[in-house]
């Protein structure tokens, strides 16, 4: 089942994990090493420092196994994540949307057919390496409990 919203708003990013319970959140957003931007009640830009989004997360009853950041996050905020033993997925530059559609087709076929999130990352790491993006590859990274996963 997918569900999809647009436009979220931090507050009703948190409603949507709770109501729908997914076992990976996929979050595609505007960001920098400061933080994340999701809506205001205006649904203009607003910038959620990423300690923020982090404490906001204990809001959440049934955390997701694995949130993919489709999107640069900065490495120490997926690091705090992963600590809440969920499997994070970032990438620490920007990269090219055919690179990040070729690493996402690799990764969600994999769990497709029954793989892990360390496997399935490693798929999809392997799916850019075969492409015209390989160049693209060490900017993709994940974590799990702290831990930076290669």
């Amino acid at each position: 089942r997918l569900i999809v919203s647009f436009g979220l708003s931090l507050h009703q990013l948190v409603e949507s994990i709770n109501e729908d319970r997914p076992d990976i959140a996929h979050i595609s957003a505007f960001s920098n090493l400061e933080g994340i931007f999701f809506h205001d009640k205006q649904d203009k830009p607003l910038q959620v420092p990423n300690e923020t989004f982090v404490e906001h997360l204990e809001l959440i009853r049934h955390l997701p196994d694995c949130m993919f950041f489709n999107t640069f996050i900065a490495e120490e905020m997926a690091r705090s994540i992963s600590l809440k033993k969920i499997y994070v997925i970032g990438a620490n530059d920007l990269i090219s949307s055919e690179a990040a559609i070729e690493f996402a087709t690799g990764f969600y076929s994999a769990i497709g057919f029954g793989k892990g999130y360390g496997a399935a990352f490693s798929i999809g790491k392997k799916s850019v390496v075969t492409s015209a993006h390989a160049d693209e590859m060490d900017k993709l990274f994940a974590y799990y409990e702290g831990e930076k996963i290669v």
